[in-house]
């Protein structure tokens, strides 16, 4: 196996990639909020509606392929600061992966627990995320789906993160011909704040988004692209 040390994506970020579910990754259809301990709105982006993160702090350790079976677990201290308080635990935060990859399928599922407060708030209930997804590959076509659940998130919209619930799903296909390739991908997501500011509910998110791009390949290394994504 491999360990490693330092600047590494979490195992659950890991799994999430295996599962073959981002399309066109870092353009306006990328499924992802990117680096996020914020608990950000989905509302900021209408297709990247699931978690993902990037550890500063990394001590990961990933198994050996066994006939297409792969795992990744990983302890994360130090990373994050209390509200008036520091990090200093050898497990902060922690998470795990499992990953299958052979005869045109591909699956994953990841878990990561953060002891994050939220906003305004100590010793809040740890940030918990579970995702899991797959794709199929047949000829020239890929199709696949991915689902994510979170508890106790962070936001902007509470003054602490206990018992606020988020959940997303997509649903992604790819027909490749030649070096060309069109991608489709659908995402929905709900947050539920256990209450907002004002003291109601109101500040409930819902989001629907799609996204349509088309790519040429030069190269390994080089690629043109057009993408659209539309959300609300």
């Amino acid at each position: 196996g491999t360990f490693l040390v330092g600047r590494h994506d979490t195992p659950a970020k890991m799994a999430f990639y295996a599962s073959g579910n981002e399309r066109l990754g870092d353009s306006v259809i990328d499924l992802n909020l990117g680096n996020n301990l914020n608990g950000t709105s989905a509302k900021n982006a209408p297709i990247g509606v699931f978690h993902e993160y990037r550890a500063d702090n990394a001590i990961a350790y990933v198994t050996p392929n066994f006939s297409g079976f792969t795992a990744a677990v990983a302890i994360i201290p130090g990373e994050d600061s209390d509200v008036g308080g520091s990090r200093d635990g050898i497990a902060d935060h922690y998470s795990v992966g499992a990953m299958y990859k052979g005869n045109g399928l591909k699956a994953s599922v990841g878990y990561s627990s953060y002891d994050l407060d939220g906003p305004g708030a100590t010793n809040a209930d740890d940030w918990e995320v579970v995702n899991v997804g797959a794709s199929y590959t047949f000829n020239n076509f890929s199709i696949g789906a991915a689902y994510e659940d979170g508890s106790n998130i962070p936001s902007q919209y509470t003054t602490g993160n206990k018992d606020n619930d988020y959940w997303a799903a997509a649903a992604t296909g790819k027909y490749t011909f030649g070096n060309n390739a069109i991608s489709a991908v659908y995402t929905h997501s709900e947050r539920e704040p256990d209450s907002c500011n004002n003291g109601s509910n109101s500040c409930d998110t819902e989001l629907d988004g799609w996204g349509l791009a088309a790519e040429h390949n030069f190269s390994k290394r080089t690629k043109v692209y057009a993408a659209y994504a539309s959300g609300e």
